[in-house]
C-alpha cells in the first residue's frame, strides 16, 4: 500500500511539473540556424510557435530589410510576400504547435534584422503574443583567404597547397573559393587565377 501511495505522489508531481513546463513554453521562439553568415550565404530562421490549447490557426508577419536579405522559401504553412520585406505566414490545422523554417540569401555586408510581429493563434478565441526581434550581422566574404588574416595573397596559396597535400588541416572556410562546400583543386586553380589578376 505504501508503494502504491508513493507511485501516485510521483505521478502527481510529474503531472504538475509537466503542466508548468507546457505553460512556460507557450509563445513563439525563433532561432537562427547559422550564426556566422557572409554575403551570398543562405540564412535560415526556425520559428517555433507553441499554444496552451489546440489551435485552429497560427499567423504572424516576418519583417526584414530587403536591402540585406532576399526571401527564398519557407517550410510548412502558407507564405504571402505582400510587401518587399514583409511576409505573412499562416498555417491552418488543429495543433498545439507549429514549426517553420524561413530561408533567406544575404545580399550585402552590414547589420540588419528579422522581426516577428502580430503573432496570433486562434482556437475558440484569438490569442496574441509579444513581438520578437533578431539581429543579423553579415560579414564580407574574403574569397580565397585560406589562413584567415583578412586578405587574399600568396600565403593563402601556400596554405591551400599544404592543405590539399594533407599537411595542414587548419584551414579557413574562405579557402573554398567557389563556395560549393568543398575545398579542392578547383579552389586552388581559381585562387591562382585570382592572384594573377584574371
Amino acid at each position: 500500500m505504501r508503494k502504491l501511495i508513493c507511485v501516485f505522489l510521483l505521478i502527481a508531481v510529474l503531472l504538475s511539473a509537466f503542466s508548468v513546463c507546457a505553460f512556460a513554453q507557450s509563445g513563439v521562439v525563433a532561432e537562427k540556424l547559422n550564426e556566422d553568415v557572409q554575403v551570398g550565404d543562405k540564412l535560415s530562421l526556425c520559428v517555433i510557435f507553441t499554444a496552451d490549447n489546440l489551435s485552429n490557426a497560427f499567423q504572424y508577419d516576418l519583417i526584414y530589410d530587403s536591402e540585406f536579405l532576399e526571401f527564398i522559401d519557407a517550410s510548412n504553412g502558407m507564405c504571402n510576400q505582400y510587401e518587399n520585406g514583409k511576409i505573412r505566414y499562416v498555417n491552418v490545422g488543429n495543433s498545439k504547435s507549429d514549426t517553420a523554417v524561413f530561408v533567406f540569401v544575404t545580399k550585402k555586408e552590414g547589420n540588419t534584422y528579422i522581426n516577428i510581429k502580430d503573432v496570433l493563434s486562434a482556437d475558440t478565441e484569438e490569442h496574441s503574443f509579444p513581438d520578437l526581434s533578431y539581429s543579423v550581422t553579415i560579414s564580407a566574404f574574403t574569397r580565397g583567404d585560406a589562413n584567415g588574416d583578412g586578405k587574399t595573397d600568396t600565403t593563402d596559396l601556400a596554405e591551400l597547397k599544404l592543405h590539399l597535400a594533407g599537411l595542414n588541416d587548419d584551414i579557413n572556410d574562405f579557402a573554398d573559393f567557389d563556395k560549393n562546400g568543398e575545398i579542392n583543386t578547383t579552389d586552388l586553380a581559381s585562387l591562382k587565377l585570382y592572384l594573377a589578376g584574371c
